[in-house]
């Protein structure tokens, strides 16, 4: 059944390459310094960058549990991490949700960003920002029954709340939406939300 809350369909904890997809090697890659995976999204205008792993999925629930630190992000930009169909693009084709740590007028914030089947989407976020050079810990559920999407994010370390980002009535997602990781192919001209 996909990405079901009670079937674990893949799991990686970087200590080893875990052979993501990129077209940019150079921005997205696994750094066995650290066992981690770098990010470095950049604002790229009609186009842009990616790295996933395929996993598969068939339009209902899933549950994505991650781990993020950001170290800086540029104005206007955001470190997005969720999960994508096969276009992997973020300018409202296809289907896509993803959290973002962004840096826009408003500071530093995280949003609960998605795109469904149905051609509707939204971005939610709250008046906190998020510290830079701090482990958190992301846990993003979908309910297709309930057509609810929920980030729950904490302090990595502590365990500590830190925020938790709803939404209701959202879905259905695309049949081919299975690729977990990372995007910001556009259509478009790319700018964060709030910028």
């Amino acid at each position: 059944c996909g990405l079901c809350t009670n079937q674990v369909v893949y799991e990686t904890d970087f200590s080893t390459d875990p052979g993501w997809i990129t077209n940019n090697s150079n921005n997205y890659y696994w750094d066995s310094s650290d066992g981690s995976y770098y990010a470095n999204q950049i604002n790229v205008n009609y186009g842009g960058y990616y790295a996933y792993q395929d996993v598969g999925h068939d339009g209902n629930s899933f549950k994505l549990e991650w781990d993020t630190i950001v170290s800086s992000v540029n104005y206007a930009a955001g470190l997005n991490f969720g999960i994508y169909d096969t276009d992997m693009n973020t300018n409202e084709n296809g289907s896509y949700v993803h959290v973002v740590f962004t840096n826009e007028d408003r500071g530093n914030l995280v949003m609960l960003a998605w795109w469904d089947s149905d051609n509707a989407g939204n971005v939610v976020s709250v008046p906190l920002e998020y510290s830079y050079n701090t482990w958190y810990r992301i846990v993003l559920e979908y309910d297709n029954e309930a057509k609810t999407l929920t980030a729950d994010i904490t302090l990595r370390d502590t365990g500590e709340p830190f925020t938790t980002l709803n939404a209701t009535n959202v879905g259905p997602f695309a049949l081919d939406m299975g690729r977990i990781g990372t995007s910001n192919l556009r259509d478009g001209t790319f700018q964060s939300n709030g910028a």
